[in-house]
C-alpha cells in the first residue's frame, strides 16, 4: 500500500527525471515487473484471445523496454514483430542476453540469427514506414491506451497499419488502485469514499514530460 501511495505521489509532483529514478530504486515499482514472467503473462493475455500468429506482422503498442514479448510472438509462428516503445533502443547485446534468458525460461533453443531482422523497433507510432500500411495482421496493447493524451492517434494509426480484416487487441485499465487499497482499511476507508486523493489520478505533468 505504501509503495503504491509513494509511486502514484511521485508520478504527481516530481519532475520526470527524479520520477524516473525514484520508480527504478528498490522503492519503485520496476524491480517487480521488470522480469520474464511479467511478459510471458502479457503474451498470455494476447494468445488467449484465439488469434493464430503464424506466418503473421504483429505490433506491440507500448512493449516496453524488452524483447521478450517479440520472443513469445516469434516462437509462436509470427513472421514479424513490430515493437513501439519510446524506450527501447535497439540494442544488439540486450537482444541477445534476453534471448538467452528466454531460452533458459522456455527450455527453448532459438538462436540469435533467427531473430534478427524480425524486430523492428520504433519509438512511436508515426516512425512506422508507409511499407507496413495495411500490411500488419495484429496489433495489441497491454494496460497502455488509457495512458494516451491524443487516442485518436492510436486509432488513426491502427487503421493505417491493419491489413483487411487484421485485429487490434487492448486491455486498458481505468481504475484507481490506491482507492482499492484504501478501501481494504476501515479507518482509511473514509479516504477512498469521499475520494480525498482524487487529484492523485493522473495529472497534466504525466502527459507533457
Amino acid at each position: 500500500m505504501l509503495e503504491d501511495i509513494l509511486y502514484k505521489l511521485s508520478r504527481k509532483v516530481l519532475p520526470l527525471s527524479l520520477y524516473r529514478s525514484f520508480s527504478r530504486s528498490f522503492l519503485g515499482r520496476e524491480k517487480g515487473w521488470k522480469r520474464i514472467e511479467t511478459y510471458l503473462a502479457t503474451f498470455e493475455f494476447y494468445r488467449n484471445q484465439e488469434v493464430d500468429f503464424t506466418g503473421c506482422r504483429v505490433a506491440e503498442v507500448g512493449s516496453g523496454d524488452q524483447y521478450y514479448t517479440a520472443f513469445f510472438f516469434l516462437d509462436a509462428g509470427a513472421k514479424e514483430v513490430l515493437l513501439v516503445e519510446p524506450t527501447l533502443t535497439p540494442n544488439l547485446e540486450k537482444l541477445s542476453a534476453e534471448l538467452a534468458r528466454f531460452n533458459h525460461h522456455t527450455s527453448k533453443q532459438i538462436k540469435l540469427d533467427a531473430v534478427m531482422g524480425r524486430i523492428f523497433c520504433y519509438r512511436d507510432l508515426s516512425e512506422i514506414p508507409a511499407e507496413f500500411d495495411f500490411r500488419t495482421g495484429l496489433m495489441f496493447s497491454y494496460l497502455v491506451l488509457e495512458h494516451f493524451r491524443d487516442i485518436e492517434t492510436f486509432f488513426l494509426h491502427t487503421r493505417r497499419l491493419l491489413k483487411p480484416k487484421g485485429l487490434s487487441c487492448n486491455i486498458v485499465d481505468l481504475s484507481d488502485h490506491t482507492y482499492h487499497l484504501l478501501a481494504k482499511y476501515g479507518f482509511l476507508r473514509p479516504l477512498a469514499v469521499k475520494r480525498r486523493l482524487y487529484h492523485l489520478r493522473y495529472s497534466d505533468r504525466i502527459f507533457t514530460s
